[in-house]
């Protein structure tokens, strides 16, 4: 299972790892300065394993609220396109375009370090951190 954490509003978050041994003793893992721009739009958006080393999923849903009310007025789904960037502090290291709510990506070729992932849906725009290890 891999940990997964949605912040709902935006700001500066610190969050701490830990793992816990079979005798009971916590082990920090990492510790990470996260800044999330909130979750205002329709969409929820997930990024994992995270630290990653090798292969990252993105996952792109639409909020349940917002699925039950398509579903309730017979809605028709849009075709679904998205735009996804992956930054680090000297810029887009990445870039691609997705016609799928699922991607999976490498990031063997990339440096450790913490990046962000920018996902661009329409008029809304979605940011969370990625550590590679």
């Amino acid at each position: 299972m891999q940990p997964m954490i949605t912040f709902p509003d935006a700001g500066n978050y610190i969050v701490t790892m830990k793992a816990t041994g079979m005798d009971g003793c916590e082990v920090p893992v990492a510790t990470l300065n996260y800044y999330s721009t909130g979750n205002n739009g329709p969409w929820n958006l997930s990024v994992f394993p995270n630290p990653a080393s090798d292969l990252v999923t993105i996952q792109v849903d639409l909020k349940p609220e917002i699925e039950k009310m398509r579903m309730m007025t017979f809605e028709k789904e849009e075709p679904f396109n998205c735009e996804i960037q992956l930054w680090n502090n000297a810029g887009v290291v990445k870039s691609f375009n997705s016609l799928e709510k699922i991607k999976q990506f490498s990031v063997n070729d990339l440096s450790k370090g913490l990046y962000y992932i920018k996902v661009i849906i329409g008029e809304n725009t979605y940011t969370q951190t990625l550590f590679i290890n």
